[in-house]
């Protein structure tokens, strides 16, 4: 691996896209932290023996690390129409430095499981958590890609006045429909995975977290490879609905149908790396989470002493 200032850097040239370059989004990865990711061309881009950089740098605290005279976008030209392998270096800045995030840990459950709560109390432990329904709202803002495709595939009716869509409108249809429901899911999953994937990149700490409540249903592991671990928050069945209920303030036949589109918990479990049982109390919960970090923690440090892969 090549140290970061061997990597041939023009920062007079504006940011582009290249053929098979990794997508340039600085400004959508604007997360605390840098990442850098070095990209090895392949003998097919007629280039064997340069190397290309993207240097993605995120986040507002880049003045207070050193890094003042460095702009978010700030990128190397990549080429070449193939690049078999990423590798994901540290950036250290004069002062110290800051690290992304290179063990990824997947919250997941049932409806109205607690998850919500979950992540909440690892964020309160400065663990940063990327959340797949936030990152479902923000690709169906008015306008965006998705909605049109939504639109285009479920009418007018799943739209409100203003042009935003109508979740409730929607949901009704799809739990109702499953040939509908697989196919918002079609729309929307590909699109949430890559999202989800670059707010994991650029994350700061030892470890990250991402939540993921349909997990099981769009393939576990195999829909989500660059996954470490996988935490699954478990209820009973009756306390899930009953509190489904009265979240969603809705009726015990929405409820039922709700359940009964997502995997049943014997599939969840048994994906699970960790299970937290959240049928008791606040504080038994947060005990659990301070459990899981205190080990997570140290999974992160022995897998960064662990030599470096090529992370496909």
């Amino acid at each position: 691996m090549p140290r970061l200032d061997q990597a041939p850097v023009d920062r007079k040239r504006p940011p582009t896209r290249a053929r098979g370059a990794f997508a340039v989004c600085g400004s959508a990865l604007a997360r605390d932290g840098c990442l850098a990711l070095i990209k090895h061309l392949s003998p097919a881009s007629g280039l064997p023996q340069e190397r290309a950089a993207l240097l993605l740098f995120v986040g507002a605290r880049l003045r207070a690390t050193g890094l003042a005279g460095v702009r978010v976008g700030h990128i190397v030209r990549l080429a070449g129409p193939r690049i078999p392998a990423v590798h994901r270096v540290k950036l250290r800045s004069s002062q110290g430095g800051i690290s992304v995030a290179e063990f990824i840990v997947a919250i997941t459950g049932g409806i109205a499981s607690g998850k919500s709560a979950v992540a909440e109390a690892f964020v309160r432990r400065g663990v940063f958590v990327a959340d797949a329904d936030v990152a479902a709202r923000d690709l169906v803002v008015p306008g965006s890609p998705a909605l049109v495709e939504i639109a285009g595939r479920f009418d007018a009716d799943v739209l409100q006045a203003d042009g935003s869509l109508d979740r409730a409108a929607l949901r009704r249809r799809v739990f109702a429909d499953a040939d509908a429901r697989r196919e918002l899911e079609a729309i929307l999953h590909p699109r949430i995975r890559e999202h989800l994937r670059a707010q994991c990149d650029a994350a700061p700490g030892p470890y990250a977290m991402v939540a993921i409540p349909l997990l099981c249903e769009v393939g576990g592991r195999a829909a989500y490879p660059w996954l470490q671990r996988i935490l699954v928050i478990d209820v009973p069945t009756q306390l899930q609905q009953t509190r489904l209920q009265a979240r969603d303030h809705i009726d015990a036949t929405l409820a039922a149908n709700m359940l009964a589109a997502q995997a049943t918990r014997e599939a969840r479990l048994a994906i699970a790396d960790d299970v937290i049982d959240n049928a008791g109390s606040l504080a038994d919960l947060d005990a659990r989470v301070a459990q899981l970090h205190r080990t997570y923690l140290q999974l992160a440090q022995v897998s960064r002493c662990s030599p470096d892969q090529p992370k496909a």
